[in-house]
């Protein structure tokens, strides 16, 4: 069946079923009070979705009739609490084990009705999840989210039968993208408090009421909203509020666990949780608590384990259950002052989420007595625009491969502790505080994941090919009224293009006319005419949204632009006042292409600022154009969007995928080649250098190219010093070399490659910045294509664009040929000049010694080196 995730089974019969647009909506009257609410909501999302006006009424009815929809408990009970059985025949009998599993059978019949367009396969559906908790976890402290994008998770999570979503509250960035002073490192705390002013973020937080409703929406729709205040470490955003709580300078952002702080630690750390947790109204409403406790320095272990057992109590004392990340097997148990080992044992069951093998033992905590849902880092990570973990999720190998109880790659729960283990979590971590990441790019990112693991928490062995899957999870939706990914029917485009048609529809400044859209997703490919006015305001309003606005006179520059989540961004064009220009632009989630007139401007993407990428990328907004109060002024007319189908573009790019002999090569980008300037000394960057003529120098520019046996990719080390090899963030690497993370594909076309990271390194192209190489976007474009891989016995080192240049030589002269010399330099292997003239095509070489030397030609069609044998 179409349907997200896919049920367990379904005993197909003739014939289909549509629901009337006045249908009814029947709930078993001994089951009023419980199955009412559920009623109410299908009924609203069927309006919101399909525009039915359904009615909600009780009945005694054991059978739903024709043009009805019934719902009530199983009378033979059910093994899982979450499960439920559905008749399709003349209309829709649903018997739930509970309610839970009676809402669950409400999303299937929104999926039935919106996936086959009201015409619905007859049968009986048999469904229920293999685990009981399937979750989402999603970092808002490094980045800011609305409360209204979590307002929408909470129902898309619910219409995918995920039934966590984990808010993690707070962080910090690294200070080392912060001139290493943690004082002016990022860092911020999402809830207001009222026992310790100022605390909450300024630059965004969520109120206590609103982080209050956010769980009790969760409660309508099967989420469980699990609030984390993660101590004591990543905690900057409460030692910088109070100094006097951090461990030292040096781990600024570790809380103190040492025995001489911990009574004014543990006093702030109680009160706060302590504010959100007692009380007639408590903000978290919730069964959970999550305290965090990774990360710690290991050389307080004793103490972190100290630490990490009292706040678990502390936490059921509060009268919730206690998660954690735990940290125990990196930590390791040892013996404390009085020679006891330091081991925490749980008996209520508090919930680890086991996210690396080297912090969490997952099978040692299940025998401590603790739960484990698998959040396993390298598999369900997304960090986006980090360069290292995932940036998108690998939906095809999920699908085949990822099993729950597969806690890593070399670990699996022992079939004797799996009842211990209750599910899984994927998480998104905004590690990189400032990249120009949006929340539409997280959501971009995200939602492929969630319906691929979806579908594995719920039914660990789904039944439909790959293939088949996708044909389903491209095509569903995200839930009734919901479209943060930006898809929009042919239909849909069409009736928004109209609104600004052929007739040109002035704006004086203080116009606002509204479109009717929101924000149009990648890959958009958006054109309209513009005529600006003279003396358009700096920041000019010319299209909006809720999330975006795109700008004229950005910045008082005069030039085109945008803004989006607290970024603005510029392209190098003034249009021009009094004239109609025709502007288009092409958007995917790697960047934005400008064109004016046919021509191509400028593509903003990845940007590297001196520490990181920043990522220039934008939905565009379609909700109005112009603005009440500081619009644009001028013209607009011709409004054109379309789309561009991304998955053809990389099928393309794909098939320029090449496998390099193994040898030793330059590597060239800008004129410039990589060298190793570390020498033999471990780690270090490679960087790009003029080209050297001496030996040995000439040597740390040569990389050898190598074939993994293992992975069948290639392996890059540099061929002076072949144990340093090139790891995925582009230095060379200081912990052990592996497979899994350093080895790369290469792509060709026009003789340049681009080069991709695979596997654990995630799939971003390498890029080039401030003359280093650095780990980019998964970007299948031309512009991936930088890197010139010039084997080391080549003649051509560098050669002149456009010309074939000859070369020959006898007893005593070299000629050139092909192009017109203003200055020949022959050049001995150890850098030695050895002959040069100007304005001639030969060069006199007699009494050389035979060997190798370096050629280089100045001429009137460019520069070149070339090596030749004498």
């Amino acid at each position: 069946m179409k349907v997200i995730p896919e049920v367990q089974t379904f005993i197909g019969s003739s014939g289909t079923t549509s629901l009337p647009a006045n249908l009814r909506i029947l709930v078993q009257a001994a089951y009023a009070d419980s199955l009412m609410p559920v009623a109410e909501q299908l009924r609203d999302d069927l309006l919101t979705m399909r525009g039915f006006s359904a009615t909600v009424t009780a009945t005694t009815a054991s059978q739903a009739g024709p043009g009805e929809i019934l719902l009530q408990y199983n009378s033979t009970a059910l093994n899982n609490p979450e499960a439920y059985k559905m008749t399709i025949a003349d209309g829709i009998t649903i018997n739930g084990a509970s309610k839970t599993g009676t809402f669950w059978a409400t999303r299937t019949v929104l999926q039935l009705v919106d996936n086959y367009r009201n015409v619905i396969p007859r049968g009986l559906i048999n469904d229920y999840p293999n685990y009981p908790n399937r979750g989402f976890m999603l970092d808002v402290g490094r980045k800011f989210f609305t409360i209204e994008f979590l307002q929408h998770y909470v129902k898309m999570i619910s219409y995918y039968k995920l039934n966590e979503f984990q808010v993690h509250l707070n962080d910090n960035g690294f200070k080392s993208y912060f001139g290493n002073d943690f004082m002016k490192t990022y860092s911020a705390f999402r809830l207001h408090s009222d026992s310790f002013p100022g605390l909450a973020a300024q630059d965004g937080h969520y109120t206590k009421e609103e982080f209050r409703n956010l769980q009790k929406l969760g409660m309508r729709y099967g989420v469980n909203v699990i609030p984390e205040i993660d101590v004591p470490a990543h905690s900057l955003a409460f030692t910088q509020y109070r100094p006097e709580l951090a461990m030292n300078s040096e781990y600024m952002d570790h809380l103190s666990i040492h025995p001489k702080d911990t009574a004014h630690v543990y006093a702030f750390i109680d009160k706060l949780l302590a504010e959100y947790t007692t009380g007639d109204n408590p903000v978290f409403v919730g069964p959970d608590l999550h305290i965090g406790t990774d990360e710690y320095d290991r050389k307080y272990a004793v103490e972190f384990y100290h630490f990490t057992d009292r706040y678990i109590k502390y936490v059921e004392h509060l009268g919730y259950r206690a998660r954690l990340w735990g940290g125990m097997r990196w930590m390791q148990p040892s013996l404390d002052a009085a020679g006891l080992t330091t081991r925490i044992t749980n008996n209520k069951g508090a919930i680890i989420n086991a996210w690396s093998r080297d912090w969490v033992d997952a099978n040692q905590q299940l025998r401590d007595g603790f739960k484990i849902i698998n959040t396993c880092d390298a598999w369900l990570y997304i960090v986006p625009g980090a360069g290292y973990y995932r940036d998108t999720l690998d939906t095809y190998d999920l699908y085949r491969n990822f099993k729950v109880e597969r806690v890593n790659p070399s670990e699996t729960i022992a079939p004797e502790l799996r009842s211990g283990l209750i599910g899984a979590m994927f998480a998104v971590w905004n590690d990189i505080v400032g990249n120009g990441i949006s929340q539409q790019d997280v959501h971009h990112r995200a939602l492929p994941a969630f319906k691929v693991l979806s579908t594995k928490f719920w039914k660990s062995n789904p039944s439909r090919s790959y293939a088949a899957y996708r044909a389903v999870a491209d095509s569903v939706a995200e839930g009734p009224g919901l479209n943060f990914g930006g898809r929009y029917s042919d239909q849909e485009m069409a009736a928004l293009s109209a609104k600004l048609g052929a007739t040109a529809r002035s704006f004086d400044g203080t116009t606002r006319y509204e479109l009717g859209g929101s924000d149009f997703g990648y890959d958009y490919d958006i054109s309209f005419d513009l005529k600006p006015s003279a003396g358009n305001k700096a920041d000019a309003i010319l299209f909006q949204s809720y999330f975006s606005k795109v700008l004229l006179n950005t910045g008082g520059t005069g030039k085109l632009g945008f803004t989006r989540d607290g970024y603005t961004f510029t392209f190098n064009f003034l249009p021009t006042a009094g004239n109609w220009q025709n502007i288009r632009l092409t958007g995917d989630w790697r960047g934005v292409t400008l064109y004016v007139d046919g021509q191509r401007i400028e593509r903003l993407t990845v940007q590297h600022n001196g520490r990181f990428n920043v990522h220039r990328t934008l939905f565009f907004p379609l909700e109005a154009a112009g603005d009440a109060s500081n619009g644009f002024k001028g013209e607009l007319r011709n409004l054109k969007l379309a789309r561009f189908d991304s998955d053809v573009q990389r099928q393309e790019f794909m098939k320029t995928q090449v496998t390099l002999p193994e040898g030793e090569y330059y590597i060239r980008a800008n004129g410039l080649y990589l060298t190793n300037t570390n020498g033999a000394t471990p780690g270090g960057n490679p960087v790009f250098r003029t080209l050297y003529t001496t030996e040995p120098a000439l040597a740390d520019q040569r990389w050898k190219i190598s074939i993994d046996p293992e992975s069948g990719r290639h392996k890059l080390t540099a061929a002076s010093y072949p144990s340093k090899y090139v790891n995925e963030i582009c230095n060379f690497g200081t912990n052990p070399y592996s497979h899994l993370w350093n080895t790369y594909l290469f792509y060709k076309k026009d003789n340049k490659y681009a080069l991709q990271n695979a596997q654990n390194g995630g799939r971003g192209f390498w890029i080039v910045n401030n003359n280093r190489l650095s780990p980019g976007e998964e970007n299948y474009d031309d512009s991936s294509y930088i890197l010139e891989i010039i084997p080391a016995d080549a003649t051509a080192i560098e050669s002149i664009p456009g010309v074939t240049v000859g070369i020959t030589t006898n007893d005593d002269t070299l000629t050139i040929t092909g192009v017109n010399p203003l200055c020949l330099q022959l050049f001995s292997a150890n850098g030695c000049l050895e002959a040069q003239t100007s304005n001639s095509k030969t060069l006199k070489t007699k009494a050389l010694q035979s060997g190798v030397y370096i050629v280089r030609i100045e001429s009137t069609e460019g520069k070149g080196t070339y090596k030749i044998v004498l």
